[in-house]
């Protein structure tokens, strides 16, 4: 099976089908390619295919519109996103939205990186522009594509031309096994809430959306701001300390429900978070 489909929110197409030397003659063309995975069939996934998606044996036989049952168009349209390397708008919050970082967001994410009171707090930063590129570049490719998840722009969205606000997202620390939650707001939008805001809203996206266990921290001891902020999202310190100069902190699932609940209690429009419907 062969099919092109047009998506609707964007001017381009995503080739579907469960052939896999369709599928390689296409990528070869520069198509975007999505491959099904249908119980079965003798194909696997061709080398270089950046997309699969599993789809029952009756999605095959599926026509015109009825197809989007198996293949929603917003997963199409972010397929198509990620082929021409366009960025994938994660999550809005009431002030704030979250998007992928590109190669254009160089100039604003060095400018941030050049904050002391940023810099001090951050670990391996690119030293100049050129090296900032190449790293946003490969975590576009590996830590978007591969992981689900990265270090995102913070934009507010009252602005008409929007700047960065900030960082905020998930990464992985090596050695570790459970991602960790990074953030940082520019010293002309903080005191605003914006990194309470952002970060409730990365967490409840990493437990609701990529089903996380749970997330770490690790925070400077003499940053005394960032720890209550942890604090206030649930997180609390770990028994082991490794290092003197730092904090490592976690917070499970349950924990960010509990204190989601708590602040929603006193802050009814608290970014529309609430937790997920017990399963009968």
């Amino acid at each position: 099976m062969k099919r092109r489909i047009e998506l609707k929110k964007e001017k381009g197409s995503v080739w579907v089908t469960d052939e896999a030397q369709t599928a390689q003659r296409l990528r070869d063309m520069g198509e975007c390619v999505l491959f099904l995975l249908v119980e079965g069939n003798p194909d696997s996934a061709p080398y270089g295919i950046d997309w699969c998606a599993q789809v029952p044996r009756e999605a095959l036989e599926s026509t015109g519109d009825r197809l989007e049952k198996w293949l929603a168009p917003d997963f199409l349209e972010k397929v198509w996103r990620r082929h021409v390397g366009l960025p994938w708008r994660i999550l809005d919050t009431e002030r704030l939205c979250l998007r992928e970082m590109t190669p254009e967001d160089t100039d604003s994410v060095f400018a941030l990186y050049r904050d002391p009171s940023i810099a001090r707090e951050m670990e391996n930063l690119p030293q100049n522009k050129a090296l900032l590129r190449e790293k946003i570049k490969a975590d576009m490719q590996y830590m978007y594509g591969f992981f689900g998840f990265g270090i995102w722009i913070v934009e507010r969205k009252e602005e008409r031309e929007k700047t960065v606000a900030g960082l905020a997202g998930l990464q992985v620390r090596e050695g570790e096994e459970e991602p960790e939650l990074g953030f940082c707001i520019a010293r002309t939008h903080r005191k605003k809430g914006y990194a309470k805001e952002a970060c409730r809203a990365v967490l409840h996206y990493g437990f609701t959306e990529l089903e996380l266990p749970a997330v770490r921290a690790v925070i400077r001891r003499e940053n005394v701001v960032s720890l209550r902020l942890c604090r206030e999202l649930g997180f609390t310190k770990q028994p082991e300390q490794t290092d003197p100069c730092l904090f490592s902190l976690r917070l499970s699932s349950d924990q960010f429900w509990a204190a989601a609940l708590a602040f929603s209690s006193n802050s009814p429009t608290a970014c529309g978070i609430s937790p997920p419907a017990p399963i009968c």
